[in-house]
């Protein structure tokens, strides 16, 4: 949305300028007020603001429209801009889980530890191969199994 208003913001601003350039020129050519008026006058070079109460002073139509256009395109690209918020979602639901397997330290035996999940470490960093489900180089996590019915995605981030 913001991209939209920025687009129609970015093709505006040579409408806005040309109008401003050539109005006093036209007010000049078709005799419109007087002689010095149109001369003097640099809508291009003046805020916004002042360039819109100027115009209508002067019933510079054209000079008008394109700053309230102008201002108008600006103030959306801000106020869409500031729409856009990061911000975490939650969501709640009741989801059946059971886990497939459990962390269980009490049957942990020193003298058959080997070399394996340090190899493995190394095949995984070192030669691309794939690391068992559940786990990364740096986590392991609990695995779980869900009911059929419930529908859950996400990622674990290494």
């Amino acid at each position: 949305m913001v991209s939209v208003f920025v687009i129609i913001a970015a093709c505006w601003g040579p409408v806005d300028y040309w109008t401003k350039q050539l109005t006093p020129w036209s007010s000049l050519k078709d005799g419109s007020g007087e002689s010095e008026q149109p001369m003097l006058l640099d809508y291009v070079s003046m805020w916004s603001p002042k360039a819109l109460i100027v115009s209508l002073k002067r019933a510079h139509l054209p000079v008008s429209l394109a700053v309230t256009v102008s201002m108008l395109t600006k103030v959306l690209v801000i106020l869409s801009t500031g729409l856009l918020i990061l911000q975490t979602s939650t969501n709640v639901r009741d989801v059946t889980m059971q886990t497939q397997r459990r962390f269980d330290s009490t049957a942990f035996n020193t003298s058959i530890v080997d070399m394996l999940p340090a190899l493995t470490v190394v095949g995984a960093n070192r030669l691309g191969l794939e690391l068992s489900h559940g786990t990364t180089l740096s986590h392991a996590v609990q695995i779980f199994n869900m009911a059929p019915n419930d529908k859950l995605s996400g990622k674990l981030n290494p």
